[in-house]
């Protein structure tokens, strides 16, 4: 069950300059008081959230606790309890106008902090499980030493999946070996396993997505497979220039 609260009026801050524009804000959950990111999207688009939010910390994946928030003026937002670390993509400084090359670099430096994190296989076998189509250095977050992985609004189909992220940045970092075993035996053992019960949300559909990550979890294991050169593909002849 997703807990629920409401945000507290005149408390939002925005952080990000996101397409989604998150703003920081305290809600009243439970009796309490929580430091939560809240975001206005697509009824849709949060119910792909708390799908994707469920699943992913069943299986042992850093994610934020989803809750869903009514604003001052009635609307649903999705939102997440508040972990207050900062993004990879800020945190390294990657910005606009960055030289290639010190861009590339930076990027050569997230993509090794990545792999160094003990879910990171198991975040690149769910990202290709929920096809997601966002991922990106920015919705990684860590600070020095906790992660987590945030926004999946775009996942379940909602946006053209063309690439596993994570599998690509093992490849920049060097670890293709070692992810590609661990990311296909978790998804292998994920393929025989029940998926978590989602709780009843009167006003929000999480059928769809079930059926969504129920059809793809069959196969989970090709799937994440097929992102990773095989060892023939190694000596093809044809792959080198």
């Amino acid at each position: 069950m997703i807990r629920r609260g409401e945000i507290i009026p005149n408390t939002e801050a925005p952080i990000s300059e996101g397409v989604t524009r998150p703003v920081a804000c305290i809600a009243r959950i439970d009796g309490e008081s929580v430091r939560v990111v809240a975001k206005r999207i697509r009824r849709q688009e949060i119910e792909a959230e708390c799908v994707c939010a469920i699943l992913l910390r069943a299986w042992g994946i850093s994610v934020p606790e989803p809750v869903l928030l009514s604003g001052a003026d009635g609307a649903v937002l999705f939102g997440s309890v508040h972990t207050e670390y900062p993004d990879l993509k800020h945190g390294l400084g990657i910005v606009p106008g960055l030289p290639a090359e010190i861009e590339e670099k930076l990027i050569a430096i997230a993509a090794a902090i990545i792999c160094t994190w003990d879910d990171a296989a198991q975040a690149l076998a769910a990202d290709e499980l929920i096809e997601n189509g966002d991922r990106n250095i920015g919705n990684f977050l860590w600070d020095g030493e906790e992660h987590a992985y945030i926004d999946h609004e775009r996942a379940l189909g909602l946006q053209p999946f063309t690439g596993n992220v994570i599998a690509k940045l093992a490849d920049i970092a060097g670890e293709t070996t070692k992810m590609r075993m661990m990311s296909a035996t978790f998804a292998y053992a994920k393929q025989t396993e029940s998926l978590p019960g989602m709780g009843p949300q009167d006003d929000m559909d999480f059928g769809w997505g079930l059926d969504f990550i129920t059809e793809r979890v069959r196969n989970l294991g090709e799937r994440v497979l097929a992102r990773f050169p095989t060892p023939r593909d190694l000596f093809n002849q044809d792959a080198y220039p």
